[in-house]
């Protein structure tokens, strides 16, 4: 679920901008967002998501300044991801 609330009347232009652009009601102030490719009514959001990899695929495609690009995000990533602590298994014994 999607709440708009105009806290500022100069920004009310842009918000009925960006109704207009989503093809929402400019009535409305709440939308519900969708997986998919296409909203059904003037009150839903439709989104469509690409995996990492796709986008990681997609900049090591291009030029030179995209393989920089994904060369950083690679390593950057192998820097985030540490794995977490390893923890010793808990044994189960049953008792009555």
């Amino acid at each position: 679920m999607l709440s708009f609330e105009t806290v500022d009347a100069s920004l009310e232009p842009d918000r009925l901008r960006v109704f207009e652009l989503l093809r929402l009601a400019p009535e409305r102030n709440e939308a519900t967002l969708l997986y998919g490719g296409r909203a059904c009514g003037d009150d839903e959001v439709a989104v469509l998501t690409r995996s990492l990899q796709a986008l990681l695929g997609e900049l090591g495609a291009g030029g030179l300044e995209s393989k920089r690009t994904f060369m950083f995000l690679l390593i950057f990533a192998s820097l985030v991801e540490t794995g977490g602590v390893a923890q010793a298994p808990l044994p189960m014994i049953p008792t009555r």
